[in-house]
């Protein structure tokens, strides 16, 4: 995460450590209503303390903090403003989202599965994926006094399979989000070289006594500036576009309409511009869609929601750990058997064998005298290993140690 390779005293670092101690509060699953913001900044004061955090991260007591971070922890880096923002949208949100991505990827199948079509729109829409909420990782701008890259994980992203980048970003924006949006837009536009195609935000935090709802797009769009020069920009095509009114009721309007070729760079949407197809969702839609949200976020709240009952009198049972399995004399026997085969076809392959010294041969796992053994340590080796349930420490056979590395718990003294 840093670029200078500086190590500083974890004091000097304050923000990075409120960050990790967030995302411990957000594993756990306590975390304070004042903390829950769907879109929580941290400015950090040095440029060094972004790789704070991943040093915290990798040094802390608990083993799986990094990757509960890296896999289930959504927040971005502005690498030239040294900001933080940790994403934390609330089931409202997340449901409003999938709706809509789900009509977007509808239209895209009936594009790509469509008999009618021209080919060069079917071959197209098949190339289009949606997954998850990907990092996206931007080079560090020419102008820039950073090395670091700037990372960002947006809501929803349609990316052609051959693009670098997506070709369209859907973010939902709220209060506390609403004036950053076209701050992301830019990001997501400039830092491409516009092949960010469109940048959308729906914003669905309405205010006090209204519930209206709006959104807007970003487009890339070369200018030419006072020297002639031509300069990228991400213009606002639309902007704060009603689509649900103050009493929750769809506004006659469009709706949200991209053009299939807004999914991917020129470069590899040239063929499809003659025979062009709208991706459009309506505005009763984004409304149907928001109120099944809400609608959703309600019935939680007052429990309404339908879950399974067990009949009268039922318990549940839970599977109980099973004891290790004790090996029969037969199965011991055929054990023993194969582990001299083994030993022997060992011997037969490697003719350097007998002239390994002593600590080479400890590493081996070497079949013991069990004709020498004391009963205590004969019981100990009718224990069936769980081979399936194996760790990687525990299979390992080339790391493990003298005590180890003996014969189903047979320490070096009892094997003799």
């Amino acid at each position: 995460m840093t670029d200078k390779g500086i190590t500083l005293p974890r004091g000097t670092f304050p923000v990075a450590n409120q960050i990790v101690a967030l995302f411990k509060k957000i594993k756990s699953g306590y975390v304070g209503e004042d903390e829950s913001q769907p879109w929580k900044k941290f400015q950090l004061k040095q440029p060094e303390e972004y790789g704070e955090i991943e040093r915290l991260l990798l040094a802390d007591t608990d083993d799986s903090l990094w990757g509960f971070v890296d896999d289930k922890i959504r927040y971005d880096f502005d690498a030239d403003r040294n900001q933080v923002v940790v994403r934390m949208p609330t089931p409202l949100h997340e449901l409003f989202l999938e709706l809509v991505k789900l009509s977007v990827i509808s239209q895209v199948f009936s594009f790509a599965f469509s008999t009618t079509l021209h080919e060069a729109i079917i071959q197209f829409a098949q190339c289009l994926q949606s997954s998850g909420h990907p990092d996206i990782f931007f080079p560090p701008r020419t102008d820039s006094d950073t090395l670091q890259k700037s990372k960002h994980s947006p809501d929803i992203t349609f990316t052609h399979k051959d693009a670098e980048w997506p070709g369209v970003i859907i973010e939902v924006s709220y209060s506390i989000k609403r004036k950053d949006l076209p701050k992301l837009a830019d990001r997501y536009i400039l830092d491409s070289d516009g092949s960010v195609r469109a940048v959308v935000g729906l914003d669905i935090e309405y205010q006090a006594n209204s519930r209206e709802a709006v959104f807007s797009v970003w487009q890339p769009e070369y200018v030419q500036n006072d020297e002639g020069d031509l300069e990228l920009i991400a213009a606002q095509k639309i902007k704060d576009q009603p689509f649900r009114d103050a009493q929750g009721n769809p506004v006659s309007s469009p709706g949200l309409s991209l053009f299939l070729s807004s999914f991917a760079p020129p470069e590899l949407s040239q063929a499809i511009i003659d025979y062009d197809r709208l991706i459009n969702i309506s505005t009763e839609e984004l409304c149907e869609y928001l109120y099944k949200a809400e609608e959703r976020m309600q019935q939680l709240s007052t429990g309404s929601l339908v879950k399974m009952s067990l009949p009268a009198g039922a318990k549940v049972r839970y599977r109980e750990a099973t004891p290790p399995e004790v090996l029969s004399e037969e199965d011991e026997e055929k054990f023993c058997r194969l582990e001299d085969e083994a030993s022997q076809k060992r011997d037969d392959e490697d003719p350097d064998w007998e002239s390994e010294t002593e600590s080479t041969r400890k590493k081996r796992r070497v079949k013991p005298d069990w004709e020498g053994e004391t009963e205590s340590t004969r019981k100990k080796r009718r224990v069936k290993p769980d081979w399936e349930g194996e760790t990687e420490s525990t299979s390992d056979w080339e790391g493990e140690t003298e005590s180890t590395s003996d014969w189903e718990g047979k320490t070096e003294s009892t094997s003799d």
